[in-house]
């Protein structure tokens, strides 16, 4: 039974570690309702141009749809469009930006 415990303190050592880690290796640069064109093509542009980024849909966390997981009904609940780039890869992708995007690009660089 005691090794048991060790092993089950172990892994969530472990799991929060690697989720720390994760959220440490990409830098958002689009949090929006909805994915405009103009981030749609730039999201393009990047990932031809051997950018490591990522698009993901993340929930919406609110006291709206607190009671999400008991929703029986068919309507969707709203959804953030999260674009990330990998954090070796921000200053190139800067620089891609510049020179292929005419005007602001849509990506916010913190």
């Amino acid at each position: 039974m005691n090794g048991f415990l060790v092993a089950v303190i172990f892994a969530v050592v472990l799991l929060g570690f690697v989720y720390w880690r994760r959220a440490k290796v990409w830098t958002v640069v689009f949090d929006g309702m909805e994915l405009t064109e103009q981030a749609s093509d730039q999201y393009s542009l990047l990932k031809d141009n051997g950018i490591r980024c990522r698009m993901r849909n993340a929930p919406l966390r609110s006291n709206h749809n607190a009671d999400i997981v008991n929703n029986t009904s068919s309507e969707p609940f709203e959804v953030r469009i999260i674009i990330e780039i990998h954090k070796d890869d921000i200053q190139k992708a800067k620089q891609i930006l510049q020179q292929h995007v005419s005007g602001q690009y849509e990506f916010s660089f913190k």
